[in-house]
């Protein structure tokens, strides 16, 4: 807990990265498997790859040892923090300013 605490203390800045990150591989994934394939069947792989991968098994995992997997993945997710923070940053301020911290 205490390796998560210095990332949640920015819960939204940490929100931002989180989400805008997992939108950016899912759309490599839906450019990939549509340049690999033909259209419609590219569109059904990215799905199907997308929902089995991106949200059916980390959910799964993540709901058991979330807090193991946040202290593990720390490490991988400062770093990206940083390099999404010019367009996180704004986003997360005005969250901030909206919701609160």
């Amino acid at each position: 807990a205490m390796r998560i605490r210095p990332l949640r203390q920015k819960g939204n800045l940490l929100l931002c990265t989180l989400l805008l990150g997992n939108t950016l591989v899912n759309a490599m994934i839906s450019i990939l498997s549509a340049d690999l394939t033909s259209g419609l069947a590219g569109g059904l792989i990215a799905t199907a790859v997308i929902v089995v991968f991106g949200e059916i098994i980390p959910q799964a995992v993540c709901s058991r040892h979330g807090l193991r997997i946040g202290a593990a993945s720390t490490c991988l997710v400062r770093p990206l923090m940083y390099l999404l923070m010019p367009i996180t940053l704004p986003i997360a301020r005005v969250l901030d300013l909206v919701l609160g911290r």
